[in-house]
């Protein structure tokens, strides 16, 4: 909902702050970072492993495909990969975009 409605100042605050940090990106240039998305879309994982940081933080490394379902049309989708970070004690979490490595 962030990434349709292009709203900014949210994404930053939930991208994970290292990819933030070491990619220089603000509200004014987060959305060159992330796919451009328009109408109903949804993302429907296929794999997932877990790496647990500590008894407060996990990792979620996910696969899947960001799925546009268009009117009287197959539904498009694309690959898809992300890092969720978990943080239970502050009940917070970032997501991060990723390369898939982990995966192939």
């Amino acid at each position: 909902t962030y990434v349709r409605t292009k709203n900014t100042d949210a994404l930053v605050k939930t991208l994970d702050e290292s990819f933030v940090e070491n990619n220089g990106i603000n509200t004014s240039n987060v959305l060159n970072y992330i796919a451009n998305i328009d109408g109903n879309v949804s993302f429907n994982p296929k794999k997932m492993y877990e790496e647990r940081i500590n008894n407060n933080m996990t990792k979620y490394y996910v696969y899947g495909f960001i799925e546009q379902d268009i009117i009287d049309e197959d539904v498009l989708s694309s690959e898809a990969y992300f890092i969720v970070t978990l943080d239970k004690k502050n009940q917070l979490f970032s997501i991060m975009p990723y390369a898939g490595d982990l995966f192939r």
